[in-house]
């Protein structure tokens, strides 16, 4: 019997005083996100990715946080092979096959960073105040790209266990970077 890792590793070192999960509810797509009403206080920018899996997904985490925040700027990035696609939920989709740094070796793939760049204008570092991520494994390579980003908050989703784990975990806590909350993937038998 497998005992899945992430249960007893990896535990939250900072509590979040007002955490509520946008998107409805967990089995839904829904994630727990700190402190939404700061959101409010300010123009805030918001990205999710998508990779190959998204077409399970229903948007409900994007649609939810829109509600809430109309002035969110929210930016939806699509694997260019996804099939469905979102329709009349007043979000920017975008569409690329996105690789980590290290892999963009084909034509037409793309980095975050420089589908970030792409989505704004003169150039600007810009600060995003929230980032969700679920790109089917390819979080494991994907993760140094996005430590290079000023992003505030990132939701990840992490699928199964990597043998690069401690070096994962090491630079996002090297990155200042802390675990606010974990919940278990109960689908998936790595944790």
């Amino acid at each position: 019997k497998i005992k899945p890792y992430f249960q007893d590793n990896y535990n939250p070192q900072f509590t979040c005083e007002f955490q509520d999960i946008v998107g409805h509810n967990i089995a839904t797509g829904g994630k727990y996100v700190c402190d939404v009403h700061r959101l409010k206080e300010r123009d805030c920018l918001a990205y999710s990715i998508y990779g190959k899996s998204a077409n399970t997904f229903n948007f409900t985490f994007e649609t939810d946080l829109k509600n809430r925040i109309p002035n969110c700027d929210i930016h939806v990035i699509l694997d260019s092979t996804i099939v469905n696609e979102p329709q009349g939920l007043n979000l920017t989709i975008h569409r690329y096959e996105i690789a980590p740094s290290s892999d963009k070796q084909s034509e037409g793939v793309v980095t975050a960073q420089e589908v970030i760049a792409r989505t704004r204008q003169n150039g600007i570092s810009l600060r995003i105040d929230l980032m969700k991520v679920d790109v089917s494994s390819m979080e494991w390579e994907l993760y140094s790209d996005l430590l290079q980003l000023d992003i505030r908050q990132l939701i990840l989703d992490v699928h199964n266990i990597s043998p690069n784990i401690v070096q994962f975990f090491d630079d996002f806590w090297n990155a200042g970077y802390v675990i606010c909350m974990k919940v278990p993937n109960l689908f998936n038998r790595g944790g």
